[in-house]
């Protein structure tokens, strides 16, 4: 009796140990690409760029915070939770949103006084406030507050009637 070739001694390890393993990395390598994909959060901070800026900031009836930042450099991404945070409880008052410096060099280049990296508040085209390092989400607050008494109106009432395309630049699930 003869033996089949594809199932002789010498064929065997590659049948058994490498066939599993050319099926299991890759089912691994889905699985887990997959798994990290669905459990990203929603951001709701407004990404800013060349495209949208003067649009969504300079032109907007209501004060909008911005976020000059790198994405690699460490103290950002520290800041970063506060900013979330604090673009969560505004959602409905005043957009909240960053600019990446690297990515957006003709924005940044606007206003070469700036610290960066840097948190701002922008109202009807003008850079009314500038805070630069790290920050509390209490301390962005605390300056609203003020610019609002001080303009005597309600950040609320004029977000809801401005007609601005925030929801587009939201980063969303990343």
């Amino acid at each position: 009796m003869t033996a089949v070739p594809f199932l002789s001694d010498q064929n065997a390890d590659f049948f058994g140990l490498q066939t599993l393993l050319l099926i299991l990395i890759p089912t691994a390598a889905a699985l887990y690409f997959g798994a990290r994909r669905s459990l990203r959060r929603y951001d709701p901070r407004l990404e800013f760029d060349e495209e949208n800026f003067d649009r969504l900031v300079l032109e907007s009836p209501v004060p909008v915070v911005v976020h000059f930042h790198q994405s690699w450099d460490i103290k950002n991404r520290v800041m970063e939770s506060s900013l979330k945070a604090l673009a969560e409880k505004q959602r409905t008052r005043v957009p909240v949103g960053f600019v990446d410096i690297d990515r957006s060099p003709e924005v940044v280049g606007r206003y070469p006084e700036l610290p960066l990296p840097c948190v701002t508040i922008f109202h009807e085209g003008e850079l009314l406030w500038v805070l630069e390092g790290v920050f509390y989400e209490e301390d962005v607050e605390d300056v609203l507050e003020q610019i609002e008494s001080q303009l005597d109106v309600d950040f609320e009432e004029l977000y809801a009637r401005a007609d601005m395309d925030w929801e587009r630049a939201r980063r969303g699930y990343r």
